[in-house]
């Protein structure tokens, strides 16, 4: 009979001590060396068995061993696909690590009920059933082979699960689990430790694959001894920035695959959305060219995107300059400030330099240099880097532009956003020949019309450069019908790509008919359409002179649900009123002095009264000038 065993741990690091220390000599806090039970008496109990472990194993030639080489499963999702290695390999445990409230939880139970060919069993120790069912309506997917089961006894967990015999096991989370043969409570380093040794014994025998969900520390490492990443297949990392909606799912260790892989989520109300395109959600969307900011071409594993990198250059307001970056390494930013300023001559010894990566991306991509180069004397310069130009480049110590690899995979992603440009074709012209066309078609060119008609009809076979589609797009709605108008709709819930999405949200809102712009104002407040793009569409449908005051009608009729979803703070609700300005009647002016009487506009107020400034100024200049300028065009055109 074994005796107690017991010895002491540390709780931050997993450290192992035979007696109680103040400090950790391993991660260095203090006090948090803990004795646990390690061994105790046997009390006859046996050792846990699974279906198939009695089958008597012997040493086997590597070349002897059968497998299948397309034997990975594929879990509905393609952003974790791709970073697990196109999908989970059969008796494979995979531990998933974040910080609290990042989405661990619903990622894996939308996993689970993605999952329709394959019996999955969702173990909680955290959440109740009811919690995981409120969680499953919320996502709106329904899956008959998804079990739930609340426990955390290793013991009771395998006996279900050699009853139920599930395809995939997920466990939310390792530090709630706890076992019989380890005398200490839940989340401490001996059961933490056991409970997987256990989990990995199942997942060996049975060829069940297993997700194990993991707390992390303060310091952002997984919580538990260190010898749980050893025992693992695959470590991945959830994370994310809280101020934006963006969750980025990092491999750390794979036995099956690359660990430059990355995943991108969006978190939505419905839950985690995967972003097929990062480009859409790297790359801001800006109505005017702004210093300081400059595209560059980068890859994370497979996977071309472009990202946005953003300098702020300022003089030293203290003695000493500061070197601020976000997502970029501080010590390479000094290194290429120095090169700009030893090779170029550009003195940014007095100045304040601040770089960061927008989207809360870290990238360590050397071809990402010469952006931060063009950023940093972009600002210093305040000159605006064209919207049109992509970088992709490494700057060498003595300030060469050295070659990068993958270049055609980094120009194909750059060509997909638009970032094509004709030899000698200046920015001016591309705005000028835009807005001609625009304004040709809007005055009812029949050439010009039938042209973009015809363009939009070869679209799939005769790609249409990203400048003049936007302007393709609203030609065509706005000499459309119903037909075009389902078109537009259809391809707006299809597309991926933020930036195209755009262009057929204001296509939506450029038809003539009234009753398509009426389709259009109900298609804002359903399901398809994400909350922040909402107001735009309104927005356009209002700046529409077809639909001013079915809009405005439609405003006042659903303004309880509007002030609901955008009256809570920023610029959405300022973005949708402002359309109002564009009334020339002063009794649509009275009405909405007397509307907004009744009803708030949070954070609209200033919004409000220059639109009735405009309105006033609008219906002044048609009283005082509309004869005369009738008069003029009669007698001129």
């Amino acid at each position: 009979m074994a005796k107690v065993k017991t010895t002491f741990f540390c709780q931050n690091c997993g450290a192992q001590s035979a007696k109680w220390i103040g400090k950790c000599p391993s991660c260095g806090e203090w006090n948090t060396y803990v004795e646990e039970v390690i061994q105790r008496e046997d009390k006859g109990k046996s050792a846990l068995s699974f279906s198939g472990s009695d089958k008597t194993r012997k040493p086997t030639a590597i070349g002897e061993i059968t497998f299948e080489t397309d034997q990975r499963i594929d879990l509905q999702n393609e952003e974790l696909n791709r970073v697990l290695g196109n999908g989970l390999v059969p008796g494979s445990i995979t531990l998933i690590g974040g910080e609290p409230g990042i989405g661990k939880s619903t990622l894996m139970l939308q996993v689970a009920l993605h999952c329709r060919n394959l019996k999955v069993l969702y173990i909680s120790g955290e959440e109740s059933g009811q919690q995981l069912r409120m969680r499953g309506d919320r996502v709106g997917i329904k899956n008959e082979n998804c079990f739930i089961f609340t426990e955390t006894n290793t013991q009771t967990i395998f006996q279900h699960i050699e009853t139920l015999k599930p395809g995939l096991v997920i466990i939310d989370s390792i530090q709630t689990l706890h076992t019989d043969n380890i005398d200490s409570s839940a989340g401490s380093i001996s059961q933490i430790k056991e409970c997987a040794a256990e989990m990995q014994r199942f997942s060996k025998i049975t060829n069940v694959p297993v997700f194990l969900i993991g707390h992390i520390t303060k310091d952002g490492s997984l919580a538990g001894p260190k010898i749980l990443e050893h025992m693992v297949d695959t470590v991945l990392n959830f994370e994310g920035d809280r101020n934006y909606g963006y969750r980025i799912l990092r491999s750390v260790k794979n036995r099956f695959g690359s660990t430059s892989e990355l995943g991108i989520f969006e978190m939505q109300d419905t839950g985690l959305r995967e972003v097929s395109n990062p480009s859409e959600i790297l790359l801001s969307q800006r109505d005017e060219d702004v210093s300081g900011i400059a595209i560059s071409a980068t890859i994370e594993g497979l996977r071309p995107m472009l990202i946005e990198t953003q300098a702020l250059v300022s003089s030293a307001a203290y003695g000493m300059p500061q070197r601020a970056s976000t997502g970029f390494d501080a010590k390479r930013l000094n290194m290429l400030l120095a090169v700009l300023e030893k090779r170029s001559g550009f003195r940014l010894g007095t100045k304040d330099v601040f770089l960061n990566i927008a989207g809360g991306l870290k990238v360590d991509d050397p071809a990402i240099d010469l952006a931060v180069v063009a950023a940093v004397l972009s600002s210093n310069e305040d000159i605006p880097i064209d919207t049109k130009t992509c970088f992709a480049a490494e700057v060498g110590l003595s300030g060469e532009i050295r070659a990068i690899n993958r270049i055609e995979q980094r120009i194909s992603e750059a060509e997909k956003m638009g970032f094509e440009k004709k030899e000698n074709d200046k920015h001016s012209d591309t705005f000028l020949r835009n807005l001609a066309l625009s304004q040709a078609a809007k005055y009812g060119d029949k050439k010009v019309i039938k042209y973009f008609q015809e363009l939009f009809k070869e679209r799939d076979t005769n790609p249409i450069h990203a400048d003049i589609r936007g302007i393709m797009y609203s030609i065509v709605a706005k000499n459309g019908s119903m037909k075009e108008w389902k078109l537009f709709e259809k391809l707006y819930r299809e597309e991926k790509l933020h930036e195209e999405k755009d262009r057929f949200a204001r296509a939506l809102g450029a038809f003539s008919n009234p009753i398509l712009l009426e389709k259009t104002l109900e298609f804002t407040l359903s399901t398809h359409v994400r909350s922040q793009d909402a107001p735009f569409i309104i927005s356009s449908v209002w700046s529409n002179r077809h639909g001013k005051d079915l809009t405005w009608k439609f405003v006042k009729n659903n303004w309880k649900e509007i002030s609901k979803r955008w009256g809570l703070g920023g610029h959405f609700l300022s973005r949708l009123l402002t359309p109002l300005g564009g009334h020339t009647n002063l009794k649509d002016l009275n009405d909405a002095k007397k509307f907004f009487a009744k009803n708030t506009a949070p954070g609209a107020d200033r919004t409000l009264e220059q639109a009735y400034e405009r309105i006033a100024s609008n219906a002044a200049w048609i009283k005082d000038d509309k004869k005369v300028i009738i008069n003029w065009l009669n007698k001129n055109y």
